[in-house]
């Protein structure tokens, strides 16, 4: 993909399995988002492409630790969801992610 995301941006790919209860009924992935929210359950995806970094109050660089093909840790509640070609993505702020997972 050719994108760059700005200021300390993330673009993530992420992949919603649908929830079936032990009967069988099926949960819209709203509920499963709310029930995320609730909980305040973390969730993976894998980053598509970071931003270079951003800048201190002082001008100076901070540069980004996550990097295209790394699996990320995050609340969905911080992320806003973006349509790039016909797929959706997550868009995060590098600061709100919570851990690499390796």
């Amino acid at each position: 993909m050719n994108i760059q995301p700005l200021s300390d941006y993330v673009l993530l790919e992420f992949f919603s399995e649908e929830l079936k209860t032990k009967s069988g009924l099926l949960v819209p992935q709203t509920a499963q988002d709310q029930k995320a929210k609730i909980d305040l359950e973390p969730e993976e995806g894998t980053v598509v492409a970071a931003s270079k970094g951003d800048k201190n109050d002082k001008g100076e660089s901070i540069s980004l630790e996550v990097k295209a093909g790394n699996k990320v840790m995050f609340f969905r509640y911080h992320t806003r969801e973006i349509e790039i070609r016909s797929k959706k993505y997550l868009l995060i702020r590098n600061r709100d992610l919570v851990a690499i997972v390796k």
